[in-house]
């Protein structure tokens, strides 16, 4: 059976979620819509002027905010329904899915715009959500980065707000946590989820396969180069971080133990889809590693030590068969490259001139970047979002269309352009949601409460294999690791809430 999530009785529960923050939630919501629909206004005729198709996105956006005035419980509804799609489609098709709308407008935008929108029409979850330490950090860190972009907006125009999504894509959170709070919404999460995992699993070998070799052959998304799918193998280790993790904390329940077998074909799927990726991304390896490890670690089972027996066989069989996929000026996909890129990350001598060179390249351009923030005149206010940091730094790689922005570090990213006090920022508001999630795992799982004990960790899991994905990749600076790390993190964020209103075990038997 699936392990319940919440065993309090109804009126146990009700109680404590009564309560509505001080402060925005209080704002009267003809105020707040008054406001809204101005400001709708002005965007729209200023959109005429310069796009007309913009426009009308605009104009669909505006009547979509009047049907949530009508009917707000069912937009909201209507909402988590469109971006569970966004998601799935993000995690499925990669970036070809990202090119979905009309440019600037596109789906990730769109469902930007649609979320502040849902956000309005939530008040008693907004006020909720308002009252997270969390939130607080993340609206800090939210301010910081608008501070350190406005200034630029007229010197860089479109290439500002590109890097801006970098603390713009926050408002997922708020969004997320928001709805989940409003309702019942959580309950279906971890059920939406289970449900989508074996599709997720069956699909990304393939759809990763076509955008590697096959990709000469794909579609392409209308009036542009991009074929859908369009999947990189970082995106790709870090989704197959958050269902190995999912299926090790036995979440995954088959309501037919006879039927138990498609979990081992489920492994086996997710093996593959692993070997192909994390022989093409090293960062994405050990993101997979070390989220899977954090499992393993905090919740030690016999059944881990049987799927790792498992897996060392199959990879032990691809070695000695020498089972390669060759892909010509690339890095070849087999068990040995997968065991090269090991060695890469813990040493120095790769045997690999293309591994080294990049490794190399990166600690330089890290090392500038933390002597002139750290030690240097940016401590304060960093580079600013819209300037292109591989120009600024003289690590461009592409100088035909400037394409490189960013330094292959999502961290490093925040310290370069919003300095020293953002980067602090940027430390305590993931340090603060990290260690509440361990704290609410092991109070979980001392007052008997397994099923939220089982969801904590899975959260924390998937959480770290993005943080660690991060590190190595250009990865929260679009919309593909971007909205999904902010969304999982609005889910955490209501759920550490949700938990936090329980009655503690004590209480619970009294």
């Amino acid at each position: 059976m699936t392990p319940r999530l919440v065993d309090v009785p109804t009126a146990a529960r009700a109680d404590p979620l009564r309560t509505v923050a001080r402060g925005a939630s209080e704002v009267p919501s003809v105020v707040k819509w008054t406001l809204g629909l101005a400001l709708s206004g002005l965007a729209i005729a200023g959109a005429i002027l310069v796009k007309p198709a913009l426009a009308a996105g605009l104009v669909g956006v505006a009547v979509v905010a009047v049907a949530a005035v009508v009917h707000p419980d069912r937009y909201r509804r209507g909402y988590g329904a469109l971006l569970a799609v966004v998601l799935v489609g993000y995690a499925m098709l990669g970036r070809g899915f990202a090119y979905v709308g009309v440019e600037p407008l596109y789906i990730g935008e769109m469902a930007l715009g649609l979320g502040l929108v849902a956000l309005l029409a939530s008040d008693r979850g907004l006020g909720r959500t308002l009252r997270s330490p969390i939130v607080g950090l993340l609206l800090a860190y939210m301010t910081w980065g608008a501070w350190r972009t406005i200034p630029y907006l007229g010197t860089h125009g479109v290439g500002a707000l590109r890097d801006a999504v970098l603390w713009g894509y926050t408002a997922f959170a708020v969004i997320v946590a928001a709805l989940l709070l409003a309702g019942e919404g959580w309950r279906r999460v971890p059920e939406g989820y289970r449900r989508w995992l074996p599709w997720l699993l069956v699909w990304l070998p393939f759809g990763y396969l076509a955008s590697t070799i096959w990709i000469e052959r794909l579609p392409r998304m209308p009036g542009t180069d991009v074929t859908i799918p369009l999947l990189k193998p970082g995106d790709v280790a870090v989704h197959l971080a958050g269902a190995g993790a999912f299926l090790l904390l036995g979440l995954w329940d088959l309501r037919d133990r006879r039927r138990a077998w498609l979990e081992w074909v489920l492994w086996g799927l997710w093996a593959l889809t692993f070997v192909a990726a994390a022989t093409k991304n090293r960062g994405g390896m050990v993101a997979v590693v070390v989220a899977l490890g954090l499992v393993m670690v905090l919740r030690p089972s016999w059944r881990w030590f049987k799927i790792g027996m498992a897996g060392a066989t199959l990879l032990a069989v691809l070695v000695a068969a020498d089972v390669r996929v060759d892909i010509p000026g690339e890095r070849d996909i087999s068990a040995r490259q997968l065991a090269r890129n090991a060695v890469s990350v813990v040493g120095d001598e790769t045997g690999s001139e293309s591994l080294q060179g990049t490794a190399d390249w990166r600690r330089r351009w890290w090392g500038d970047i933390v002597d002139y923030t750290v030690f240097g005149p940016y401590f304060w206010s960093g580079k600013g979002f819209g300037i292109n940091l591989a120009n600024a730094d003289g690590y461009q790689v592409d100088w035909m269309d400037e394409s490189l922005r960013s330094p292959h570090n999502g961290h490093l990213t925040v310290l370069a352009r919003a300095g020293v006090p953002g980067f602090v920022l940027w430390i305590l508001l993931h340090g603060f949601f990290g260690v509440s999630l361990l704290l609410a795992h092991f109070r979980a799982r001392r007052e008997g409460r397994e099923g939220w004990a089982r969801i904590d960790l899975w959260i924390l899991a998937y959480w770290t294999a993005f943080m660690v994905n991060a590190t190595f990749d250009v990865f929260l600076e679009g919309p593909m690791g971007g909205i999904w790390f902010w969304s999982l993190m609005g889910g955490g964020i209501a759920a550490l809430e949700i938990q936090r209103r329980l009655p503690h075990a004590a209480e619970a038997r009294a």
